[in-house]
């Protein structure tokens, strides 16, 4: 059997501009188009909008959307740190 050695967190190519910061403003975007489109889409099959519906669809979407990020992001730092 061959022994495979695991990759160093210096050693795994990163894209150039996947800084906290970016990554962060660029799912802050996603988050803000999807609630925007789900609502339009919303509105006009139901030409209704509750503001409820609005607070609930963005609250979901924030907690899922940034929610899974984050999970992977602190599972990465403890594979990283082991």
């Amino acid at each position: 059997m061959c022994a495979t050695r695991r990759a160093t967190s210096s050693e795994i190519p990163r894209h150039p501009s996947s800084s906290a910061a970016s990554v962060t403003a660029v799912t802050i975007t996603k988050l803000a188009g999807t609630v925007v489109v789900g609502l339009l889409v919303r509105a006009v099959v139901t030409n209704r909008l509750p503001p409820s519906f609005v607070i609930v669809t963005a609250v979901t979407l924030a907690a899922l959307l940034l929610g899974w990020r984050g999970i992977s992001l602190l599972v990465a730092r403890r594979v990283a740190h082991n």
